[in-house]
């Protein structure tokens, strides 16, 4: 019973424990869990958003929310835009990082436009086969995503659907494909090849080459054809017609010349090629798309078909019967790059192994271009007479600082002056009625820009990261996308004064998080305020909310400097981390809080580390989630209304609560509730309760209340237990004791029951089957305790830095599971004996300088050994595990489990484990990686903090592709 409670608890927020209905959010979206989600016509349920925690790592999403099942995830629904970061003290930690291997359930048909985007850590993604549609950039810049299969019943596959997926070196299309968008593998650098049967009804894939036969459109460019190093006009097929949008992006091409079929020529067809010097179009091109040439820095010389519709003149390349400035050709102004690298370059740059050569894979290396003089930089361009249009990415990248738009020009393309990093004045004419998304993204000199009196619309990151520092938005603004102001004017002396205009309904998801406001006050207009959208503004004092808002959604005013809040009447939803302040930084919000009686649920962090904070009273109709008033460090006084039925884990750790009334409607009381703090006393209530942990965790508790005939509570000297389950749920120090005795009868420890005891000895009682995560954390006293026969779990950390006494340790003969750190320690124990019933060790469990293995089949989380591990005893005949030139190797799956020297590896080695290569490398290391490895599980910010070793690998290889991936993002980002 005790572990179907803990595997509950641990996955489900506190409003999962609480709510007997799902719990609405806005019109028509509501939350179970840690999902969002919408009921669609057919009675299923779409995914809006999944809230989840970064700590706990997510495998299957949910099949069914509300009682209905999931049929779609939607739009950005796990999207990692924005790279929501907590500072802590040891490392960020990321809102998406626990994202790494994930099944979609079957029943959904439909995943949304960029739902996975930017989840960094996502290895490997399992599709159903009733998948029908994947939306546009559903996995871009999923980097290290490498393990995906398409289903057989697939139709429809979006534009950039796979765009900068850097890992993948191989994709199958099934044949019952319908549409395919533009370039769905644009970026993709890696990619070898494509599988395209000859039967496919619409599709060819030739030499690395991917064809829409029936329209004769050139898709994409693999690596394949790259390799080559072949004429690329030997492999285009006869009669070719169209090069799509992103048919080249970032591939290495030097020099093209299209045949005389081609007609169009799509938008950013060749965009970021760094090596193309020379492009040749022929006369039959009728037609080309914004930009094509974007980023192509090293182009030298372009020849544009003579049919007198394109030309060049005053310096950039124009569609002369559109009106359309396609492409800016303003000289690029010079300046010095200074690079530098975080690694060796003591290494040579291939070495021989497995009878091939290897290639070391190196990050590019990381540096800043010099400060340009200002006099070198172009001061002012503006546009020809009789455009009309300005093209998407038209002026991307240019060195220019003043742009005038003339007045007949009425409509501006996407990104049309992103990146031009030495822009500051940019007159806009009144014809102008909608800023595109990322019409000055990154402008990061952009100081001021004139608003046309007739705006509507202002797209998403439209003014992101410039230097604004006044906005006035006119009234006949409807409309605000994602973004559109972050990071405006940001520092911290800036100051930025925002007007909203009165038309607005709703401001987006990080609409203004960054930016340097002081105040702001929202219309009563607006109705909608999405996550982030102030978040990270920590200038900003105050801020009036609208009448009519029914939800604070997540991360809302994550960091901002609020002092004070005033809630509306009517508000029903406090998301998570609403209010939430960085580890590093203390909170603003002073004094005290009360919470409308109208609100329901109240989110995890909403209001974690505002240490200014000394009051708070909360109502009887609240579901509190996790860490709720966590690191509240100044928060005295806490009223808790009757009807409260939860308090959740880490609800009030870390406050300065010196006492609390419990209303006897509470059933429920998470792990270290009401850990660390300063509570003396505590009385508990009436009813039965239920804990998933120590609820006072190294809190100085010197009494604790309970009723005599307590349904399932008993107090037995130090000790508080659960008798229904048996449970020791935690020691409380009324006394100084230093030895702890368990009574028998007791059949599990729970987590945190122990932690950071001072007692200097523990005996277990022969019932006990579980010690839990946690348990006796940091007993660094402990030298003395016996693990008995009939124990059959040690959990995580369950036995982290105890001081033991002992030269060798068994563990008990009826073990079965070992997990995480269950007996890390500083002082390695001479010797570990892992018996043969265990079946499961969790990563880096075995803290010894030996350790020996009877022979059982094991399952492996990942590495379990630590860097002070010299020898590792196994038989020859264990069916699990064997050791091949002093690293650790699993038979059956060919998997790397540790890799304790650099002898090459195993040559045959199909996957390399979590954490195997974690010991502490020299910058010279190397290690040989074979052509065989085909799955790599590393994770999470230890692709930040690990040291790996260098690694050489086979051209084309994954191997190859994903630590060139990881590498990229480790040292360049």
């Amino acid at each position: 019973a005790l572990c179907a409670l803990i595997l509950c608890m641990s996955f489900l927020p506190a409003v999962s424990e609480t709510a007997d209905a799902p719990l609405r959010v806005t019109d028509g979206v509501y939350r179970e869990g840690e999902y969002l989600y919408r009921v669609l016509a057919d009675d299923t349920a779409e995914i809006v958003s999944y809230m989840g925690d970064c700590r706990l790592e997510i495998r299957e999403i949910a099949s069914s929310l509300g009682g209905h099942p999931v049929s779609a995830i939607g739009d950005r629904a796990f999207s990692n835009e924005g790279w929501i970061e907590f500072y802590t003290d040891e490392y960020p930690d990321y809102q998406r990082e626990s994202i790494r291997r994930l099944t979609v359930p079957e029943g959904v048909t439909r995943i949304g436009a960029y739902a996975f985007e930017y989840c960094f850590n996502l290895i490997e993604i399992t599709l159903p086969s009733t998948l029908l549609e994947i939306g546009e950039g559903a996995f871009d810049q999923c980097t290290t995503l490498s393990r995906v299969s398409l289903p057989s019943g697939l139709r429809a596959l979006g534009s950039l659907a796979f765009h900068d997926c850097t890992s993948i070196i191989r994709m199958a299309l099934p044949d019952s494909l319908t549409a395919i968008g533009e370039n769905p593998f644009a970026g993709c650098t890696h990619l070898q090849t494509i599988g395209v049967s000859a039967t496919h009804p619409f599709l060819r894939y030739e030499a690395g080459f991917l064809y829409d036969r029936d329209q004769l459109k050139l898709i994409t460019v693999t690596r394949e054809a790259q390799m080559q190093n072949i004429s690329l006009s030997l492999f285009l097929i006869p009669g070719l017609r169209e090069i799509g949008p992103y048919a080249f992006e970032d591939t290495p091409v030097t020099a093209i010349t299209l045949p005389d079929t081609v007609t169009a020529v799509g938008s950013f067809a060749f965009a970021d090629c760094m090596e193309l010097r020379s492009l040749t179009l022929p006369a039959s091109v009728e037609t080309l798309g914004d930009n094509p040439v974007r980023g192509c820095k090293a182009l030298a010389d372009l020849t544009l078909p003579e049919n007198g519709r394109f030309a060049i003149r005053e310096e950039a390349l124009i569609d002369e019967q559109e009106g359309r400035l396609i492409a800016s050709f303003i000289p690029a102004t010079e300046r010095a790059y200074n690079a530098y690298t975080d690694r060796s370059a003591n290494l040579p740059e291939t070495m021989q192994a497995y009878g091939q050569t290897l290639h070391l894979v190196e990050a590019p290396p990381s540096g800043w271009f010099e400060d340009a003089e200002e006099e070198s930089i172009r001061a002012a361009y503006t546009v020809p007479d009789g455009i009309t249009t300005i093209g998407a990415g038209a002026f991307d990248g240019v060195d220019v600082q003043k742009i005038y738009l003339t007045d007949s020009v009425h409509t501006l393309g996407e990104g049309a002056f992103r990146r031009c990093e030495f822009l500051e004045v940019c007159r806009i004419p009144d014809a102008v009625t909608v800023f595109p998304d990322e019409l000055f993204d990154k402008c990061t000199a952009l100081k001021v820009v004139s608003i046309p009196s007739g705006l509507e619309r202002i797209g998403a990151y439209a003014l992101a990261e410039t230097k604004i520092d006044r906005m006035i938005l006119p009234d006949s603004v409807t409309e605000i996308g994602r973004y559109a102001f972050k990071n405006m004017n940001s520092g911290w002396n800036a100051q930025t004064e925002v007007r909203l205009s009165r038309g607005l309904t709703a401001i987006p998801k990080g609409a203004f998080c960054g930016s340097s406001i002081l105040a702001i006050d929202i219309p009563n207009s607006v109705t909608e305020i999405g996550q982030e959208a102030f978040a990270r503004t920590n200038r900003l004092e105050s801020v009036r909310l609208p009448e009519k808002l029914s939800a604070i959604a997540d991360f809302c005013f994550f960091d901002s400097g609020l002092q004070s809040i005033a809630f509306p009447h009517g508000l029903q939803y406090i998301g998570d981390s609403a209010f939430r302040i960085d580890d590093y930084h203390g909170g603003s919000l002073l004094g005290a809080i009360e919470i409308p009686d109208t609100v329901k649920y109240l989110g995890r962090s909403a209001f974690r580390n505002q240490s200014e904070l000394t009051n708070v009273s909360l109502p009887g109709s609240v579901a509190l989630g996790d860490s709720v008033f966590y690191v509240c460090r100044n928060l005295k006084t806490v009223e808790l209304a009757d009807g409260i039925t939860a308090i959740p884990a880490e609800a009030f750790e870390y406050t300065a609560l010196e006492m609390i009334r419990i209303p006897d409607t509470v059933s429920f009381i998470g792990n270290c509730a009401f850990g660390r703090t300063n509570l003396a006393e505590i009385s508990l209530p009436a009813g039965k309760v239920t804990f998933d942990g120590n609820p006072f965790a190294e809190s100085p508790l010197k009494r604790v209340n309970i009723d005599l005939f307590h349904p399932n509570l008993r107090l037995q000297g130090n000790l508080l237990i659960d008798a229904d389950t048996r449970t020791l749920v935690s020691y409380i120090p009324i006394t100084a004791e230093t030895a702890c005795q368990i009574p028998e009868g007791i059949e599990a420890i729970a987590p945190y029951a122990c932690c950071q005891c001072e007692f200097e000895s523990v005996t277990l009682p022969s019932t006990l089957k579980r010690i839990d995560d946690y348990a006796f954390f940091s007993c660094n006293q402990v030298t003395d305790i016996q693990l008995p026969e009939g124990l059959e779990r040690i959990g995580k950390n369950a036995l982290y830095n105890l001081n033991w006494n002992i030269a060798s340790l068994r563990l008990p003969g009826t073990l079965r599971f070992l997990g995480a750190e269950a007996l890390y320690n500083y002082n390695s124990i001479e010797e570990i004996i892992v018996p043969a019933s265990v079946s499961f060790i969790g990563l880096h469990a075995l803290n010894a300088k030996r350790v020996v293995f009877e022979s059982a089949p094991l399952t492996l989380e990942g590495n379990p050994f630590v860097e002070k591990t010299e020898e590792i005893i196994l038989s020859a005949d264990h069916p699990t595990l064997e050791l091949v030139d002093g690293n650790v190797y699993e038979k059956q799956t060919r998997r790397l489990i540790a890799q304790r020297n650099f002898t090459p590896m195993r040559e045959g080695t199909l996957e390399i484990a979590m954490s195997a290569l974690n010991y502490y490398h020299t910058n010279e290391d190397a290690l040989a990686v074979p052509e065989s490895v085909e799955r790599i599980d590393l994770y999470g910010s230890n692709r930040y903090y690990e040291n790996y070793p260098r690694i050489y690998a086979v051209p084309g290889s994954f191997s190859e592709a994903f630590f060139d991936s990881v590498y990229r993002m480790t040292f360049a980002r």
